[in-house]
């Protein structure tokens, strides 16, 4: 890495630093802003690849694009300090967007994800969602479509407001997934 004089220290969550995480990333501070033009971070059970801008005043406006690759979420929460399930073990790939402001005196966050070509305790994975918030007044809205195993799952609406509803749905058509207690089907 280059630099102008300028220096950037990162610490990482004690979770995280050892020497099994590997991080290159680019920065370039251009007046009021930083701008992200690679970061790539990688541990022996996932790796994300991404971009991004951060505003350095006002209402620090951000945005970033992202793809991860390999995440065993099982370990990545082992990881973290949390105690997982072993059918937590898996393989996500996908791609993630957000964008928003976190100052300010209307936090809002606008995020993606999309889940493919994923496994989850051996069965296949495939997901989109797409969330925002608004913090005045404050609001959160989800469209959510899980498939996993052949069960389906949707979330769609809003919760906040009085008139906002949140609709979930799910089809089961494989709940042995779930629990291996149980069977049959459900809508």
């Amino acid at each position: 890495a280059q630099s102008d004089g300028e220096r950037l220290r990162v610490v990482l969550p004690a979770a995280l630093s050892d020497q099994s995480l590997s991080l290159v990333a680019e920065l370039q501070v251009a007046g009021d802003e930083v701008r992200i033009d690679r970061v790539d971070a990688k541990l022996p059970y996932a790796s994300l690849r991404g971009s991004g801008r951060v505003g350095l005043t006002g209402s620090y406006r951000f945005s970033a694009d992202g793809r991860l690759d390999g995440v065993d979420p099982r370990r990545l929460l082992e990881r973290l300090g949390m105690q997982v399930p072993a059918q937590a073990s898996g393989m996500l790939n996908g791609d993630l967007r957000a964008q928003g402001e976190i100052g300010g005196h209307a936090p809002r966050l606008d995020a993606t994800l999309s889940l493919h070509d994923s496994r989850l305790a051996g069965q296949r994975l495939a997901a989109s969602m797409s969330t925002s918030y608004r913090h005045k007044p404050q609001r959160l809205a989800l469209d959510g479509r899980f498939d996993w195993g052949g069960n389906q799952l949707r979330v769609q609406g809003a919760v906040g407001e009085p008139a906002d509803r949140l609709r979930v749905s799910a089809r089961l058509e494989r709940p042995e997934v779930l629990d291996q207690r149980f069977s049959g089907s459900a809508r």
